[in-house]
């Protein structure tokens, strides 16, 4: 024992077997087993640091572009389709009049083709509500899709952070009631050109082989699923939390933890940015001044007016105001977490609904804080016409917008209509005409909306 004291005291603590004759002896250094360095991760073939590593600048000139359609090709396993099937009809039959498709779809692996490059093991799963609900009740085979390129790196190592080109997710959307298949790419850009963050779209040709063969699913619209890539592109970067609201506490009347899912900083159970932002935004406004500074030190003020009267004039009805979804919310580092306001989802723009946001801001239902506050408050409701006049003055020129639209009118008409159109049981057009004829609407409701946001300015 004495020994053993000794061992320890000179930093080595392995007792001598002097006093125990039975002991094993020490080991020594040839006897110790080989310790073996981890295995060495094997990429996938086709990969490359550009176009699959996570360390590459986002490709968005390559992943988006404004004047080229983009093919992609997809490759799931005719079992894998089934179990997708068989998901999407479980939740369809508990789902609700709000919520159609009840929770989310499961992810299936598939392999992803985009011009000479493959990406393995890539998560796919349906996504949407009435766009995926009303498509397969239908039995059209146009289904939204959502594609997460790393979804599956715990099972399949060699694709750890794989990345498409810089983006971990893409949202294929299939433009469900949209019979010119314009309003989503189009309502994003008119977006962005009013200072608003919002995700890139882009039109792309989409093939699915699920055991029968490649087939032509129809043209999509493909949108940056907000994250990283945005953030620093369109937010200056940083770490702060982003949000995806979605749910009765999204109105922004009473918090709900459950309507704000963290889209970073996923592990730190901290919403303090959101509540501090609605509790200044629901505290009392008789001292206007002072509301107004409680307000702009948590939240962007300034950027949800430039929102504004994009969803107005637009018109843009599926947003905060009718529906408590489609926005993000990221709080900004660089200004001690403000939240800044990110637009979503677009394909219900254009449509001169019952619903939508007047642009006087007249007749607001009661239960959207924000937009009541922001309406009733003067210095407020001066900015937003300020915002609304370089809006319609710059972007939603009708001579300009008619022009936009027709041009990307004739982009896509190839790959929607003709010998290289969308297939029969695929598409969801009801016929060719209404896809040439949903052009000509959309320059008479841009003209139309145009003439009465002027109108209201004149009486301003």
């Amino acid at each position: 024992m004495r020994r053993l004291v000794l061992a320890c005291l000179l930093g080595s603590c392995i007792p001598s077997t002097a006093d125990d004759p039975d002991a094993a002896p020490p080991a020594t250094a040839d006897a110790l087993p080989d310790l073996a360095p981890p295995p060495r991760v094997i990429r996938p073939a086709d990969w490359a640091e550009p176009s699959h590593g996570k360390a590459s600048a986002p490709n968005y000139q390559l992943v988006f572009p404004n004047r080229k359609v983009n093919r992609l090709d997809i490759v799931i396993a005719a079992a894998d389709w089934q179990r997708m099937l068989d998901d999407l009809t479980s939740r369809l039959s508990a789902g609700t009049p709000l919520e159609l498709v009840r929770g989310t779809p499961i992810y299936v692996p598939c392999e992803v083709t985009f011009e000479t490059r493959r990406w393995t093991f890539v998560g796919i799963r349906f996504k949407g509500n009435s766009t995926l609900f009303f498509p397969f009740m239908e039995k059209k085979g146009k289904l939204p899709f959502r594609l997460d390129f790393d979804e599956f790196e715990n099972d399949h190592p060699e694709i750890a952070d794989q990345r498409f080109f810089g983006f971990k997710a893409l949202s294929l959307g299939n433009n469900a009631r949209d019979a010119s298949l314009l309003r989503d790419k189009v309502g994003a850009d008119l977006y962005r050109q009013a200072g608003v963050p919002t995700p890139r779209v882009a039109f792309y040709r989409v093939f699915v082989d699920f055991g029968r063969g490649s087939t032509y699913f129809g043209l999509y619209t493909v949108a940056e699923v907000p994250g990283r890539a945005l953030i620093d592109a369109q937010l200056g970067g940083g770490g702060g939390n982003l949000y995806k609201a979605d749910g009765p506490g999204a109105r922004l009347a009473t918090f709900d933890a459950a309507s704000f899912e963290k889209k970073t900083n996923e592990a730190a159970n901290d919403f303090t940015d959101v509540m501090r932002f609605m509790a200044a935004l629901g505290s009392p406004r008789s001292d206007a001044p002072a509301w107004r500074a409680r307000l702009e030190k948590t939240f962007d003020v300034d950027g949800f007016l430039r929102w504004l009267p994009v969803t107005t004039v637009a018109p843009n009805w599926d947003v905060y105001g009718a529906y408590p979804h489609n926005y993000f919310l990221y709080g900004d580092p660089a200004s001690g977490g403000q939240l800044r306001w990110i637009q979503w989802d677009n394909n219900e723009a254009f449509k001169p609904e019952a619903r939508a946001i007047k642009i006087d801001l007249a007749s607001l239902p009661p239960n959207w804080p924000l937009l009541n506050h922001v309406a009733t408050d003067p210095v407020y409701r001066a900015t937003y016409v300020r915002h609304l006049r370089t809006f319609v003055e710059t972007v939603f020129v009708p001579q300009m917008l008619r022009a936009r639209l027709q041009a990307e009118h004739d982009l896509i008409a190839p790959h929607v209509i003709g010998p290289g159109g969308e297939l029969p049981g695929y598409s969801l057009l009801p016929s060719t005409n209404a896809f040439t004829s949903a052009v000509r609407t959309m320059f008479t409701h841009v003209d139309e909306q145009s003439r009465m946001a002027r109108q209201f300015l004149s009486a301003q």
